[in-house]
């Protein structure tokens, strides 16, 4: 069982088109427990070259809004740690305990 030790805000960008443009509003969707396992650096293939990301895990108990949210409108604001982009997110088992968002940033 993930040792659950820190506060994150799971956000989702609600955002809309301007004047033809896209206006992000990030919203809080919901703030909970979660544990973070850091998964160091990573190189990612980007159209200008090879971009060096640094990537995280949190894991947070299920709950539906989580599970069901889009995952490219999503990211995690880790109190102290800063915004991570959610880019993948895993269900622990067909019990649904737990869920696990991959998450990046840019070094």
């Amino acid at each position: 069982m993930p040792l659950l030790d820190r506060r994150i805000e799971v956000q989702e960008n609600r955002g809309t088109h301007v004047l033809g443009k896209f206006v992000d509003d990030w919203q809080t969707l919901a703030s909970v427990w979660a544990q973070r396992r850091g998964a160091g650096t990573i190189d990612r293939e980007t159209v200008g070259g090879i971009e060096e990301v640094e990537a995280v895990q949190f894991t947070v108990r299920y709950t539906p809004a989580l599970a069901s949210a889009a995952v490219g409108l999503l990211r995690v604001n880790e109190s102290g740690g800063g915004l991570w982009n959610v880019e993948g997110r895993t269900e622990s088992d067909r019990r649904r305990r737990f869920l696990t968002f991959s998450c990046a940033r840019s070094s």
